[in-house]
C-alpha cells in the first residue's frame, strides 16, 4: 500500500508570496509610469450594479483617485457655505422675525479655513483608524459598516485584511485579503472609488481623509459582482470575511433571562469577541455594532455604533459619542 503526503503552504507564505508578486508588478508599473487599473472590476456600469444605476441621485458615475475625491469635498464645502451664507444674508424674513439677528460674518472665513485644512491634509489608507470613522453613503452596507466599526481598533485584524504598501499610493493598486469559500483569497484592485457628480457619494464615506473603509467596501462589491449587490448581506457573512472564524447568532426576545443574557454579553466582550446587533425597528439603522460592554453605578451600558452619519435625534441624557471621549470606551 502506498500513500502520499501533500503539505499545503501556511497563510503566511501564501501572503508572503503574493506579497512579493504585487511589489514585481509595481515595479513594473513605476518604470512605465502608469497607474493600475483594475481589468476585472472595470470603471463602468457593470460594476456599479443595476439597482445603483436606477437611482436618479447617482447618476452619471466617475471614478475617482484619492486626492480628487479629498479636493473635490473641500470644494463642495466651500461652495455649499458661499451659497448658505449668500442665503442668510439676502432673506429679510429672517431679518423681519428678528430684528436683532445677524448672521455669522466669519461663516464664509471658516469654511476657506477647513477647506484648506482638507486640502493641505494628506490621505491615508488608515491613521489611527476609529469607529467613528465609518459612514454610511447611498449603499444600504450597514451590515458590512457595522463589522467594520468593530474592527477599527483590531489593528490585528485590519493591518492583515488591508495591508499598507507603498504601492497603494504610488500605483494605485491595493491589496485585500478576505476569507472566502473557507480559505484565504488575496483581491488586488485599483484606488478609484466610484463619486456622483453632485457632493453626496455612493461609498461609504472618506472620513478624515482615510480610504480603509471605502477600499474594503470596494473588495466586497467586487467579490459580489457588484456595488449595487451589497444592498444585501449579512453581517455573520461579512465577519467571516474580515476574519475566517465562524460567528454565531442568538435571537433576543422578551422571554430570555436577562441576567444570563448579560454575563453571555460580558463575557464575549471581555474574551476579545467582535460583537454587532441587529433590529427590526424600520426607524434606525437595521445592523449596529456593540463597541463596549460595561457596568457602571449598577446601570448595565452597551455603547452602540452607528455608521449612518445622520444624528441621533430622540433625547438622552448619556453624553453624545465624540472624538474627546472615545478613549473611554
Amino acid at each position: 500500500m502506498s500513500f502520499s503526503v501533500i503539505f499545503h503552504p501556511s497563510p503566511d507564505d501564501k501572503f508572503g508570496k503574493i506579497d512579493n508578486e504585487f511589489q514585481e508588478h509595481a515595479h513594473r508599473l513605476r518604470k512605465s509610469r502608469k497607474l493600475f487599473v483594475d481589468p476585472e472590476f472595470p470603471h463602468n456600469k457593470d460594476s456599479i450594479g443595476t439597482n445603483m444605476e436606477e437611482s436618479e441621485d447617482l447618476t452619471p458615475v466617475a471614478w475617482w483617485a484619492p486626492h480628487q475625491l479629498i479636493n473635490n469635498y473641500a470644494t463642495s464645502l466651500l461652495k455649499t457655505t458661499a451659497a448658505m451664507h449668500s442665503y442668510i444674508e439676502n432673506n429679510k424674513a429672517m431679518r423681519a422675525k428678528d430684528p436683532a439677528w445677524k448672521p455669522d460674518s466669519n461663516l464664509f472665513e471658516k469654511a476657506l479655513h477647513n477647506c484648506n485644512k482638507i486640502r493641505s491634509t494628506k490621505w491615508s489608507v488608515y491613521d489611527n483608524p476609529w469607529p467613528f470613522h465609518v459612514g454610511e453613503g447611498y449603499l444600504d452596507d450597514a451590515w458590512l459598516l457595522a463589522p467594520l466599526m468593530c474592527i477599527a481598533r483590531r489593528k490585528e485584524i485590519l493591518e492583515h485584511v488591508l495591508p499598507d504598501r507603498d504601492y497603494i499610493k504610488d500605483c494605485g493598486m491595493v491589496q485585500v485579503r478576505l476569507f472566502i469559500n473557507g480559505k484565504w483569497e488575496v483581491l488586488k484592485l485599483d484606488y478609484f472609488i466610484p463619486k456622483s457628480y453632485g457632493v453626496r457619494t455612493i461609498y461609504a464615506n472618506i472620513i478624515q481623509c482615510q480610504l480603509w473603509v471605502a477600499l474594503i467596501e470596494k473588495a466586497f462589491a467586487k467579490v459580489k459582482g457588484n456595488y449595487g449587490n451589497l444592498d444585501e448581506g449579512s453581517c455573520e457573512e461579512a465577519f467571516t470575511y474580515l476574519t475566517g472564524c465562524p460567528c454565531r447568532s442568538q435571537k433576543i426576545d422578551k422571554e430570555m433571562d436577562e441576567v444570563k443574557l448579560w454575563k453571555e454579553l460580558m463575557g464575549y466582550h471581555s474574551n476579545g469577541y467582535l460583537l454587532a446587533a441587529i433590529t427590526s425597528r424600520c426607524d434606525v439603522n437595521s445592523e449596529l455594532s456593540i463597541l463596549d460592554v460595561k457596568e457602571h453605578d449598577g446601570n448595565r451600558l452597551i455603547l452602540i455604533g452607528n455608521s449612518c452619519v445622520d444624528k441621533y435625534k430622540e433625547n438622552v441624557e448619556l453624553p453624545a459619542y465624540e472624538d474627546g471621549r472615545s478613549t473611554i470606551f
